[in-house]
């Protein structure tokens, strides 16, 4: 008799029933109640890219050229100005990561699962986040 293969069976979150990979947290609006759609081992939010992208020197760096190119300056003197400016770097990164260059107005949700890993990362002091806008156009 053959063995009988193994279903896993993976205990969503209670009232997250759209997330696969039990990473996410619940997001106050609808198009930001988004996940990765992988597993809880594969789950973008824990990718070793997405590791190398939350670095805090890589996402000094990046900041760095950002600001440069765009010729943005930081407002620091902000209590939790580096947490946020940190935040919208990697946001930044994880969207060219997964979708390449956008251009402007042109947005992405990014999965729950990503943003609430960014955010423990690098938290606000208030516990206050933009969340997802979409562009203007939409």
């Amino acid at each position: 008799m053959a063995a009988q293969p193994q279903v896993q069976v993976i205990a969503r979150l209670p009232g997250l029933f759209w997330c696969s990979c039990n990473h996410c947290q619940d997001m106050p609006s609808d198009d930001e109640r988004l996940c990765c759609g992988f597993g809880v081992n594969d789950c973008l939010s824990r990718h070793p890219t997405l590791e190398n992208i939350v670095d805090p020197v890589a996402l000094g760096l990046q900041r760095a050229l950002w600001q440069e190119l765009m010729v943005v300056e930081a407002h620091a003197d902000e209590p939790g100005a580096h947490n946020r400016q940190c935040r919208h770097t990697a946001y930044r990164c994880y969207v060219l990561w997964q979708h390449g260059r956008l251009g402007a107005g042109n947005r992405r949700v990014i999965p729950s699962c990503v943003v609430t890993r960014i955010r423990q990362l690098f938290p606000s002091p208030n516990g206050h986040y933009t969340g997802y806008r979409p562009g203007r156009f939409v």
